[in-house]
């Protein structure tokens, strides 16, 4: 009575506790039939976890099928009995994430007591399925070698179909960074224990710790109606739990720089580096003296992982020569009052802007010889602490709860070669969940589950340099915003480090709420499982944007520094704040049902809805732009007429800006939503299993689309405004907001087309497995995909090319940029892969081998929503134009995981019971390999034509710039002479991903 009130109180604690998550579970399905072939209803069919004890129970139906459906993946003892049968036992079924295993059985004429005991391992064909997908257990977590010990990027790229992206910036947190069938590292899905860690851009923030891990799954395609959200990769996690014995293990790394091999472009000795990774794990029964005993009942698991990164991390920039810093210059300089150099090519002393003279100091002396002059001595720490703590309870034999709690905080370093400008900005990890799965009447399984997940960003460090040096200059209209009273305003110079502290600063919460639900059951020979998912995303900026000042080498002086000498600059942009409170909610619904229609033939029959209602802003910060207004006006500036919704109200905060009308949708999803999906899995022998399948999946546009986009339009005395000179005429550094240059505070207008059509992607597939052995299987799918209706980011404003002003040549004189995400975009995806996978066995070999062949074509690029990205589209070409080889086309890829376990000791071939065999014993190799084709390039053009944006602009193609492969060095790597500048007034024809 004692335990079960402790029971009873741990219960009602983790649920009302905000540890709230729903696991990946394992299905196992199978037929009873005895010696002739006859099906037997009312088999007793039961499992045992071997790690707790817990028994699961069912019986088989009319028609002999029986299932297990909430299994979490561990090692089990199966019995199948019933009376006047002998009675079958299978040993050690070890059972994987995500997967549903098809386990028959025949019984044999005898007593009960009798026990007929078959040893196998778990099937390693599917045959249930069409879905594809790669599972990476326990032991190849802990015995491969994963750099940063990072889960996701170590072991997801393993994968047939799946590819890294580019890869840049010096960030160390990990995460899931990887293209899936071609589609865009923002398609895809990350969960740990069934919760969502993925932001709306697809990526996760964190790694965890692979000691907390139990297993790890990616699935890339065909997968049925009760997965969705997104249509590229699922990578799932599922995390340990305690067991009835209580364990823990410690660990630490070392890498040092001692240690590695020295980069091949690394000119000396490496760089100094050290990275200590430590934490242990530790789990087991609940136990509290004298009044409960969690053995069989309550378990708990705890987790610890550190990291403390110490690296020199020098870059190379350019900087201005003490000569150069004078006005002094090696080469010509134009004058752009009389269009002729600068005698001596020196500026002279009354020209130089006294503005300009105040930023000089921050430029270091050159230290290197050539033209990259100047080797910092910039360090980038990174520290990371992460705690996951679990608790199990089965309540009842029919019921269990699980609790889990994961906090991450790993800030990211942004390096700068001028070292006073390094910051470090805050970011932290919150995931919790609870779940409960519980069997009604042996016969349906209902699985609920509540989580919560939370990215907070923080954009630190607003001082960078002098605290006070926003306050000592006297530029007109400056501080525009309180980030511009401290720190130093970003000034940029082409081809010259950036001065200045962080742009922006404050914090950036987002994350989602997520309420599951769905019951399976089994009627003959269908298992049916219905559901429904709930989602409310949030996403939320506090944020100050700091004033900034740009420099540029394509016209007056045609030098930027000149140009930042003499105080003539392209572009200047008045801080403002960068306010959103935005939201959005997701109704998704399934059904599923696995039909075994004959001993050979399996159908997947499913139907999933995707419900997005459209985003809002809480608090009425955002805005989005009527088309049907814009179309219907055709004035020079559509705004502010045209805002949806529309400005109504003073900010109760800043009374002289404004709000737009609060929490009122600033753009709809249609709401044809649905996504039937169908497979079918064909035995055509007893070792050979041929799959097929094809089916709709759904797409959303990512957060940052948002704080891209809608985030820019302009509220009344708060408008980030932009000032941007045409070919002649500069903005004076002196007064930079004043609006001299026509058109140049113009304002700057972001839109979604609304309501936007569903974002989909068609997948369809074929693929055979062949059985080699028990433990080998040799796989080749093909897989395709095309996605439709993508969201593309398209300049509107763009002006025509040709003679004239750039504001008269714009559709919307009235305007600067006018960018519109539209449902414009497209991709389609082939892919060829194979995959030899060999389990661990008695000789002790494990393998994966994976090859893909593919080829991936779009119009949208990889970076969805970042202007300039040569996936951006301006009005002033077709969509067809801009169809080429993206980013996530690489065309052949392979990889290897493999391990051998030597043969000595305990339980091998030699030196069982010596001494010696105690030393040598359970010491085993493990090794990855991967090799791949390189990504394509595009050539891009600077905006020679005067339009507003570089977007789309390419050179002209002269011939083939691919040299043989003999020719080809790092520093010559396509022939530039391929390209050429296009006619004036006309774009280049050269394609995307030609190179």
């Amino acid at each position: 009575m004692k335990n079960n009130l402790v029971l009873a109180v741990l219960a009602t604690f983790a649920f009302a506790g905000s540890s709230l998550a729903q696991g990946e579970k394992v299905v196992i399905v199978g037929t009873v039939k005895d010696a002739s072939g006859g099906v037997m209803a009312g088999v007793e069919v039961s499992l045992k976890r071997l790690s707790t004890n817990e028994v699961f129970d069912t019986l088989t139906t009319d028609t002999g099928d029986y299932a297990f459906r909430a299994l979490v993946p561990d090692v089990y003892d199966m019995k199948v009995s019933m009376a006047g049968f002998k009675t079958e036992t299978r040993p050690q079924q070890r059972l994987q994430i995500g997967r549903t295993y098809r386990i028959d059985v025949q019984l044999s004429v005898g007593q009960v007591s009798e026990q007929v005991e078959v040893r196998a391992d778990a099937p390693i064909l599917r045959t249930e399925t069409p879905e594809l997908s790669q599972v990476i257990d326990n032991n190849k977590i802990m015995g491969l070698p994963l750099n940063n010990r990072d889960i996701f990027g170590a072991l997801g790229a393993l994968t047939p179909g799946v590819q890294p992206t580019r890869q840049g910036g010096t960030a160390t947190n990990g995460g899931i960074k990887f293209n899936v069938k071609g589609m865009r590292q923002g398609d895809n899905l990350g969960m740990i224990d069934g919760s969502m860690i993925s932001e709306t851009n697809g990526s996760s923030q964190f790694n965890i710790n692979p000691d907390a891990v139990q297993e790890f799954e990616i699935k890339t395609g065909l997968y049925g109606a009760d997965y969705g959200v997104k249509p590229g990769g699922q990578f799932s996690i599922v995390t340990k739990s305690g067991t009835n014995e209580l364990h823990g293990t410690a660990f630490e790394y070392l890498r040092n720089n001692h240690l590695d091999a020295r980069n091949f472009f690394t000119q000396g000795q490496n760089p100094q580096f050290k990275r200590n990774q430590f934490g242990g794990v530790a789990g087991g029964p609940i136990y509290i003296p004298k009044l409960f005993n969690g053995k069989d009942k309550a378990w708990w698991f705890f987790s610890y992982n550190g990291q403390r990164i110490r690296r020199f991390l020098p870059l190379t920039a350019t900087v201005p020569t003490a000569q150069e810093k004078t006005g002094v210059f090696a080469a010509a300089t134009t004058d752009r009052q009389t269009g002729l150099p600068f005698p001596n090519n020196t500026i002279p002393a009354s020209r130089i802007s006294a503005l300009s003279q105040k930023f000089l100091p921050f430029y270091p002396s050159p230290n290197t010889a050539g033209l990259l002059n100047f080797t910092s001595s910039t360090s980038s720490p990174a520290d990371q602490n992460q705690i996951i703590a679990k608790v199990d309870i089965r309540d009842s034999k029919d019921s269990r709860w699980s609790a889990r709690f994961l906090w991450d905080a790993q800030p990211i370093t942004f390096a700068n070669v001028l070292d006073s400008f390094t910051v470090i900005n805050g970011l932290s990890n919150w995931a919790q969940n609870i779940t409960n799965e519980r069997t009604i009447k042996r016969k349906v399984v209902n699985e609920f589950g509540i989580h919560f997940y939370r990215r907070m960003y923080f954009p630190g460090d607003p001082a960078g340099g002098p605290a006070d040096f926003g306050r000592g200059l006297t530029i007109p209209g400056f501080p525009a915003r309180t980030i511009d009273y401290v720190g130093v305003p970003t000034v940029g110079l082409t081809g010259y480090p950036t001065i200045g502290s962080r742009s922006l600063y404050g914090p950036v919460p987002e994350g989602q709420w997520e309420v599951k639900d769905s019951a399976s059951w089994t009627k003959g020979s269908h298992l049916m499982k219905v559901g429904y998912h709930m989602r409310h995303h949030f996403f939320v900026e506090i944020l100050d944007f700091r004033s900034s000042f740009s420099f540029t080498n394509d016209r007056f002086a045609r030098n930027s520094f000149a140009n930042f000498l003499l105080g003539d600059l392209t572009n200047s942009v008045q801080g403002a704040e960068g306010r959103m409170n935005t939201n959005f909610n997701s109704h998704f619904f399934f059904y599923q049902d696995n039909w075994k229609v004959s001993q050979k033939l399996s159908l997947t029959l499913g139907l999933r809805y995707e419900l997005r209602l459209g985003w809002k802003d809480k608090r009425g910060y955002l805005t989005n732009v009527d088309l049907t207004c814009v179309k219907a006006v055709r004035s020079d500036s559509p705004v502010p007429g045209c805002f949806n919704p529309p400005l109504v109200i003073a900010d109760p905060v800043f009374p002289a800006t404004g709000r737009f009308q609060a929490n009122q949708t600033l753009f709809n999803w249609t709401k044809n939503g649905w996504q039937p999906r169908m497979g079918l899995s064909y035995r055509l022998s007893a070792k050979t299993v041929i799959r097929a399948g094809g089916g709709i999946y759904g797409n959303e546009p990512p957060g940052g689309m948002i704080d891209g986009g809608l985030l820019n339009n302009p509220r009344p005395n708060n408008a980030q405004r932009t000032f941007t000179a045409d070919l002649v005429t500069p903005i004076p550094f002196a007064n930079p907001f004043a609006g001299q240059v026509p058109g140049a505070a113009l304002p700057n207008i972001f839109g979604f087309q609304n309501p936007v059509p569903q974002w989909n992607v068609y997948n369809w597939g074929l693929s055979v497995q062949r059985q080699l052995s028990p433990l080998a299987m040799f796989e080749v799918a093909y897989q395709g995909a095309q996605g439709v209706h993508e969201i593309q980011v398209t300049e509107f404003n763009d002006a025509l090319p040709g003679a004239g002003s750039r504001q008269s040549r714009r559709p919307f004189p009235g305007l600067q940029t006018f960018r519109l995400m539209m449902p414009t975009g497209n991709r389609n995806y082939h892919g060829l892969e194979t995959r030899l996978e060999k389990r661990p066995g008695p000789e002790g070999v494990t393998a994966l081998l994976a090859y893909t062949w593919s080829k991936s074509l779009d119009t949208i690029g990889g970076r969805l929503g970042v202007p300039g990205d040569p996936g951006s589209i301006s009005r002033n070409i077709s969509i067809k134009s801009n169809y080429g080889r993206g980013e996530a086309d690489i065309p052949g890829r392979f990889s290897l995981m493999g391990g051998y376990d030597f043969p000595f000791g305990t339980g091998r071939k030699h030196l069982v019971d010596s001494p010696l065999g105690k030393v040598v014993g359970g010491w085993n190799v493990n090794a990855i390999v991967t090799a791949q084709r390189g990504q394509w390039l595009t050539a891009t053009d600077s905006d020679r034509l005067d339009v507003g944006s570089a977007v789309s602009q390419r050179p002209r193609l002269v011939k083939n710039p691919n040299l043989a492969t003999d020719q080809r060095t790092p520093v010559l790597w396509f022939d530039t002479t391929a390209f050429a500048v296009p006619p004036q007034y006309q774009y280049g024809d050269a394609g995307r991903g030609i190179i």
